[in-house]
């Protein structure tokens, strides 16, 4: 089976001017998109399955962070249904090969189809370790308040 565990985003192969996104697979069937630049991050929690090389996603949650603070919560509209995936080798922007997934479509209206690869665990990551209770157990509200 595919193997797509891990951090993947899209500033490895493409150069992106003081904004980033990427894309998360947890081995436990959770993952997440996120969005961000200098002021606004957006995350997508998600639920997914891989099924013959071809991906379903179901959103559970969307957090908007506005300078770093916890402005938004409210259900994600992240719906994905049997969209191919697959494990590519792509230049990065050093021009070195690099591990890559590319989807055969957009994931959401506003997400690329191509990322790379960034490292297997994301808690491992400060920021997403220190919003990972957050994204694993918030509920779902309209707004969130200071």
């Amino acid at each position: 089976m595919l193997d797509i565990t891990g951090y993947w985003a899209q500033n490895v192969i493409f150069h992106a001017d003081y904004e980033e996104e990427g894309i998360v697979f947890v081995s436990d069937g959770t993952g997440f998109l996120f969005w961000n630049n200098l002021f606004v991050e957006t995350i997508d929690y998600f639920r997914w399955s891989l099924d013959d090389d071809k991906i379903s996603m179901t959103g559970v949650k969307q957090f908007t962070f506005r300078e770093d603070k916890l402005s938004e919560v409210k259900l994600s509209k992240v719906n994905v249904k049997d969209v191919e995936v697959k494990r590519v080798k792509r230049k990065n922007l050093n021009d070195e090969e690099v591990d890559a997934i590319e989807f055969s479509e957009s994931l959401t209206m506003f997400s690329d189809s191509r990322y790379g690869f960034v490292r297997k665990d994301v808690w491992e990551i400060d920021h997403y370790r220190n919003l990972k209770e957050l994204i694993l157990n918030a509920s779902v509200t309209n707004d969130v308040g200071t």
